[in-house]
């Protein structure tokens, strides 16, 4: 009987966002909200779309400028929340990550919070020392959806692009893989609505990290 085909066939090395992916966020969307109502400021979903086709105009580096600058306010109010709070991490997520271990798969994390706050919910929460490489976009002085930190990864883990997927929950996680040139994977149950994310049409798009990892195992 022929087997059914598994995200597993086609990549080698799985480099997940953090917070909203693997970490719970919840309470964060709240926070998120009131930002927006306070600065009255959203996502505009066709403006990341133009950037994302001609992401070397300056009308396409204003916008992810523009937005960059938001995230970089908003990862300061998640590091301060973080530090009063206990980390949770998303349902089925510990689960995904240690069967890709069993099969050994490589990992990493790419993440805009702080590097500091991250290893020590890493330790928190059961996920230390199940990462090759943890890399924060604050520590390289910019966020997403600058490729950069996600380049480096691709790298330091030395595989080709097109064996690499990046799993996050946001419009910025899926424009981060595009401009790097790997396949992206969004996971609706942070950040950006499933609806949102759908607009981008990312290669791979799952309600929860459950459905991801239910994917693995098919």
């Amino acid at each position: 009987m022929r087997q059914r085909h598994s995200i597993l066939d086609d990549f080698d090395v799985f480099i997940f966002d953090w917070d909203g992916t693997l970490s719970s966020m919840r309470a964060l969307l709240r926070l998120s909200d009131s930002y927006k109502r306070l600065f009255a400021s959203k996502k505009d979903t066709k403006r990341y779309a133009m950037a994302e086709r001609n992401p070397r105009t300056q009308a396409a580096r204003a916008v992810i400028r523009r937005e960059e600058e938001k995230n970089d306010f908003l990862s300061v109010l998640y590091d301060v929340f973080f530090s009063f709070s206990k980390p949770r991490l998303q349902k089925s997520s510990l689960e995904a990550v240690r069967y890709l271990r069993m099969r050994r798969k490589h990992l990493a994390v790419l993440t805009n919070g702080n590097f500091y706050r991250i290893n020590k919910e890493m330790e928190h929460t059961g996920m230390w020392n199940m990462f090759e490489a943890t890399v924060s976009m604050r520590s390289l002085g910019s966020m997403k959806p600058d490729p950069r930190g996600l380049l480096n990864l691709v790298k330091r883990m030395n595989v080709d692009k097109r064996r690499i997927l990046y799993i996050g929950d946001s419009i910025d996680d899926i424009l981060t893989a595009r401009y790097a040139g790997v396949k992206e994977c969004a996971i609706a149950d942070g950040f950006d609505s499933r609806a949102t994310l759908a607009k981008l049409k990312p290669n791979y798009l799952f309600s929860n990290m459950g459905q991801f990892y239910a994917s693995l195992r098919r």
